[in-house]
């Protein structure tokens, strides 16, 4: 939260002088008031006169009734008035605002304005947008706050009619409508109209609901209704149909306004949320198959602000806390989740990440929201400004099931190493052909006893025999090994519990030749025998459900065992994977890439790294985990591989990079791209004799005025694609805003070089542009900064040498260039830094 100015009472009381100006018609001011709410996407808004104690609210929107200005309200909207806009994100957190009746009363923590001024910069009066949860005011709402306050401060000179407020609903990106309580729509934006591939005067006369697919039609109704009848803004997704048939999931807002004749109508505000919510559906179908295999792999988000010592959460991290949604989390409440050998081993950590900037990543015992006790997996990191510690974020994962899966694949290896006692062989049909010694004094046969005549099933009770038939048989001959506990009779026809293994040796050809069954008398430890069941069941089918592949791999490298979305991924069936060595089935070129893991596993110590998989006709993204297995004497004999497929997490990731990165109007950077451009080629030295030109188009309002903004747009970017055109693909162009470019050529180390660049630019902007059936001519000016981005100052400096360039080229005239030697004794040009928001 942005800290804002504290005036003093003498500079306020200077304010108040002259009343509100009485030019602006309230009936105006009243149709502002719901306007506010609907650029900041908030159910409450104030019109604020300020300038005679007490302040009167002369407009509002979403109260049951008219409000009374509170007197916090009234003095923090008087001081922060200065600002222009302001916001502040959460009420609670102000001293000022903290105690304000109107805002207690109304449940209000968001508030955002802008100040009114007059033509001498007098503040009069402010804006203000309210909601009821914390949340920032985003860039674009602000900028739409401040275009709203030039228009209603043009009202005091000149009366600005119903036309331009509706200019900036024409110009939002959103879907703006309204209509008559039957769904008849009376005007449409052309955004609305655009999306349904039509004009917005093919759709104004119309029904709303010829647009609402036939299914939603009736949620949309009721939905409808209820907003009409009960008053406020009620949200709701639904699809509509365009004009070739497709559907679209849209977000409408809906709230009620009244004409002249107090007739209610329905005014809409939608934005396309067709790809947000198909994202949503897949990822609940992805989640609903997870869930029903019993394993389900979430990571959720969090942040701390250590200046305002507040903490956020992803929802993710909420329904891993199993919390409700609006959950809020702190500093204090935190602690109650987690154990406190846990919190303290966490506390620790961040303390560290603080003193040294080292991260952290720990895997600590979690109690829910609900008494569940999970495993999850905190890592953490520390971001800093100037070299303090301003905030801390990370991820949290659910590990549960795989820690549950680490310690069971433990005890089995403990039961391995323990099944040796009595060793029997058998023919396929199953004729014993061996006993071992433990076996014949278990069963009280002699030691040379025939044993040719008997059967395995002799030894067998019932219930064993039946499992063979049911159970183990069938499960031998798929995987080649059974394990469990069964019962068999031992002297005298007791009965006594085994844990059990069944091997299936095969020929050549994959055909059974024998069996061998090693067993174990556990009678002393039947109760422990019971909960080992029950974890070798659970393991079996956590290990199957898991999307992730599972390979067990031996000290010798030869692989044990594998899971089905190892198969899926590989391409073979168990039955040909197990046994074999780990560079048969990965191959020479993939277990080279891979052998400097395997080492560190075999070794004894567990390893997680990224790798990039191309095989069967598809590149995949995996991210493994080497989980070593021990003996019983503490020796590493092996290891557990497991692999998640994280490509579509990679692509999307690159994806959504590339979009933050450029200007959506023109393609070429905007100011985030443009930053992390130079900040590359600083880092890495590229940048020693750098020529920047400041870019602005002359009579490019003069386009827009009289033929409209499309026609701008298409201008700007036909200029950007010429500009791509004179630069080498290692330099950058980027669009500032507005009908402003940047132009970042490298290498340049002559004042006479830049200028024969800038000749180049200035032409290319004088050249006729050709729009549609228009020829359209307007010019450039272009402010030359030469220098090393290393100097003193480094990048901005440079910037705003070029941008002192440009303010001198304005002033000599349009459709020229200047560059330092012409910059002498010239006034500092404003507006130098590019560090802020991209367009």
């Amino acid at each position: 939260m942005t800290p804002l100015p504290q005036v003093p009472e003498t500079e306020v009381s200077s304010l108040r002088s002259p009343a509100f100006p009485d030019r602006v018609p309230e009936a105006a001011l009243a149709a502002v008031a719901p306007l506010v709410a609907q650029l900041c996407a908030a159910p409450l808004s104030l019109v604020y006169d300020l300038w005679q104690p007490p302040c009167r609210v002369l407009a509002h929107h979403g109260f049951a009734a008219p409000p009374q200005a509170g007197a916090g309200l009234a003095l923090w909207a008087t001081q922060a008035g200065l600002a222009g806009v302001f916001h502040v994100e959460d009420a609670l957190q102000d001293t000022r605002l903290a105690s304000d009746p109107l805002l207690l009363a109304e449940g209000v923590r968001f508030c955002a304005g802008v100040a009114l001024r007059r033509a001498d910069g007098q503040v009069v009066g402010c804006l203000l947008a309210m909601d009821r949860v914390v949340r920032p005011l985003l860039p674009a709402q602000a900028q739409a706050l401040q275009t709203l306050a030039w228009l209603v401060q043009a009202q005091w000179a000149a009366p600005v009619g119903e036309a331009s407020y509706r200019a900036l609903v024409e110009t939002q990106t959103e879907m703006v409508s309204l209509a008559t309580a039957q769904g008849v729509l009376l005007y449409v934006n052309p955004q609305y109209a655009a999306h349904f591939g039509m004009r917005p005067a093919d759709m104004v006369g119309r029904s709303l609901y010829d647009f609402v697919a036939v299914h939603d039609q009736p949620a949309v109704r009721a939905q409808i209704d209820t907003v009409l009848r009960e008053g406020g803004n009620l949200q709701g997704e639904n699809r509509m149909v365009a004009a070739d048939g497709s559907e679209k999931w849209v977000s409408w807002t809906n709230a009620v306004q009244h004409d002249a004749l107090g007739t209610p109508l329905l005014n809409s505000v939608g934005r396309d949320v067709t790809a947000q919510r198909l994202a949503e559906r897949a990822l609940q179908a992805s989640e609903s198959f997870l869930e029903k295999t019993g394993q389900v792999a979430r990571i959720g988000g969090w942040e701390m602000d250590m200046a305002r010592q507040t903490l956020a959460w992803s929802e993710q991290t909420k329904r891993i806390h199993e919390v409700e949604a609006d959950f809020v989390p702190t500093v204090q409440n935190v602690n109650d989740f987690y154990p406190a050998d846990a919190m303290v081993e966490l506390q620790a950590a961040a303390q560290r990440a603080m003193q040294t900037g080292q991260a952290w990543d720990l895997e600590v015992p979690l109690v829910t929201g609900k008494g569940r006790q999970i495993w999850v997996r905190a890592q953490g990191e520390v971001q800093f400004e100037q070299g303090a510690p301003v905030r801390l974020f990370g991820t949290v994962q659910e590990i549960t099931e795989r820690v549950v899966a680490e310690k069971a694949l433990r005890v089995l290896t403990t039961i391995f190493d323990k099944t040796t006692d009595l060793v029997v062989q058998t023919d396929r049909a199953g004729r014993i052909s061996y006993m071992n010694p433990a076996v014949r004094r278990f069963t009280g046969l002699g030691a040379d006893a025939p044993v040719g005549h008997l059967s395995f099933e002799d030894f067998n009770t019932p219930q064993t025999n039946a499992l063979y038939q049911s159970t183990i048989l069938p499960v031998v001959h798929a995987d080649g090994v059974w394990l469990g506990v069964t019962t068999v009779y031992g002297e005298g026809k007791r009965t006594i519990p085994v844990s059990h293994m069944v091997i299936a040796h095969t020929d050549k050809d994959g055909r059974v030749e024998h069996y061998s069954a090693v067993m174990r008398d556990i009678s002393a430890l039947v109760d422990i025998q019971q909960e080992l069941l029950q974890q070798t069941a659970t393991l079996r089918s956590v290990t199957e459900a898991i999307p992730a592949g599972v390979a067990v791999v031996g000290a010798d490298e030869r692989i044990k065992f594998v899971n089905s979305a190892f198969e899926r991924w590989h391409g073979s069936p168990r039955g040909v994977l197990v046994g074999r060595y780990l560079w048969e089935a990965l191959g020479a070129e993939e277990y080279a890439r891979t052998q400097h893991w395997t080492a560190q596993a075999l070794a004894g110590e567990t390893v997680t790294y990224e790798k990039e998989f191309v095989g069967n006709n598809r590149s995949q993204n995996l991210l493994m985990t080497h989980i070593p297995l021990r003996s019983e004497a503490g020796v590493a004999n092996g290891f557990v591989a497991v692999g998640q497929d994280i490509t579509n997490h990679k692509r999307e990731s690159v994806r959504l990079l590339k979009l933050t990165q450029r200007d959506p109007l023109t393609g070429v950077f905007n100011r985030a791209g443009l930053r992390s451009y130079t900040d590359h080629h600083v880092r890495e030295g590229l940048l020693p004799s750098t020529a920047v030109l400041y870019v602005d188009l002359d009579y490019f309002k003069e386009v827009n005025d009289q033929y409209g903004h499309p026609v701008g747009d298409q201008l700007l970017q036909l200029f950007a694609q010429r500009l791509l055109q004179l630069v080498r693909p290692s330099d950058a162009v980027a669009r500032l805003g507005g009908d402003e470019f940047l132009v970042v050529v490298l290498g340049i180390k002559t004042l006479a070089n830049a200028e024969r660049v800038a000749d180049k630019v200035l032409k290319a902007a004088a050249a006729p542009f050709h729009v549609g059936d228009l020829q359209l001519q307007v010019g450039a000016s272009v402010g030359i900064g030469l220098g090393s981005a290393t100097e003193s100052g480094g990048w901005d400096a440079l910037i705003a040498r070029a941008d002192g360039c440009l303010y001198a080229a304005k002033k000599a005239g349009k459709g020229t260039s200047r560059g330092p030697r012409e910059l002498a004794g010239a006034p500092e040009a404003p507006n130098a830094q590019i560090a802020g928001p991209g367009p």
